[in-house]
């Protein structure tokens, strides 16, 4: 094999291990996006949730106070009275807003009678005077409770204009959650695009790869031209590849340093207790070293005392067998 086959060769699988690190990390970016994205989107629905609930409940205690009210106000008031006009009017423009609402965010509530019901066919005290409960609004202060009834439709108004920002604020929610999977859509598809890559370049052959040509440095010159003017590294979505690329490494540089400041740390301790350590071993050698030295002193002196013992031994042994001879030449 050709020096320029092997430069090709190494050059090809040096591309090839780029492309499979930008696929993990493309993967790795994909998984973090998804995470999050799940994470405030299950966030936001909980919250919209409970406000959607709160203002619901809140209608609901309004119709409960104004099935309490209003047929005492409208007993009270005359039937040609500009004020009970006034009261139907009001009633009747939160019936259709209530129904329009009801329409345009796609949920039935059980009829909007649940909230807002028909008086049409009400007798004027039967809510007031069921079960023989007396009317909570006096028929003898009309304007008083024409004001008070005023000021509760006004609040329901406020709730209704509230539960409607609540809508707008889920479709806002929806539209972007929409085009935050439309972003992930893309990065989904640079990655399967990526995989195509590789694994076309993992089975082709080496010798066979169109970025080994006879004319080698030529074609390589080619594909690295073509990579460089793909239209998708000049798009948006690379734009912000590139952004999330340069984030994600910062943030692995900044975990990089905490887990070094995090060994810095760590070797300190270690090297502090490596010192006692010695230190101690140090004192525990000394000591074995003092008992060694006295041990082999007493050693010393037992065994001069041993040579002293045995010289004096040898030494009556002499005269032993001087006195010995002496007494067979006597007895000879």
């Amino acid at each position: 094999m050709s020096s320029s086959t092997q430069d090709e060769l190494r050059r090809t699988q040096q591309y090839l291990a780029e492309v499979i690190d930008e696929c993990v990390f493309v993967e790795r970016q994909r998984e973090l996006m998804e995470r999050r994205l799940t994470s405030q989107v299950s966030n936001q629905k909980a919250a919209l949730h409970d406000a959607f609930s709160a203002l619901e409940y809140m209608c609901r205690y309004a119709y409960l106070m104004e099935c309490a009210v209003l047929p005492s106000v409208l007993a009270s008031l005359p039937s040609a009275s500009s004020l009970r006009r006034d009261l139907l009017q009001v009633r009747a423009d939160l019936d259709a807003r209530l129904e329009q609402l009801t329409k345009n965010t796609e949920r039935r509530l059980e009829g909007s009678a649940l909230l807002l019901p028909p008086l049409a066919d009400m007798p004027p005290n039967r809510q007031a005077t069921k079960e023989g409960s007396p009317p909570l609004m006096s028929p003898l202060s009309p304007i008083a409770g024409a004001e008070a009834m005023h000021s509760l439709f006004q609040r329901k108004v406020d709730l209704l204009d509230a539960l409607t920002r609540t809508v707008l604020k889920l479709d806002t929610v929806q539209l972007s959650a929409t085009s935050e999977n439309a972003e992930l859509q893309a990065l989904r598809a640079r990655m399967d695009e990526l995989s195509r890559l590789v694994e076309a370049n993992a089975a082709t052959p080496a010798l066979g790869c169109p970025a080994i040509a006879p004319a080698g440095s030529q074609d390589w010159a080619k594909v690295e031209e073509a990579k460089l003017s793909t239209p998708s590294l000049s798009s948006p979505s690379a734009v912000r590849f590139a952004q999330a690329r340069t984030l994600a490494y910062e943030k692995t540089t900044q975990t990089l340093n905490n887990e070094l400041a995090l060994l810095h740390e760590n070797y300190a301790a270690l090297s502090r207790a490596s010192a006692a350590e010695m230190d101690r071993l140090k004192q525990r050698s000394a000591e074995m070293q003092r008992k060694h030295d006295d041990r082999v002193a007493e050693c010393d002196a037992v065994l001069g005392r041993l040579s002293l013992e045995l010289e004096q031994l040898i030494h009556e042994n002499a005269q032993l067998k001087h006195r010995l001879r002496s007494i067979l030449g006597t007895e000879g």
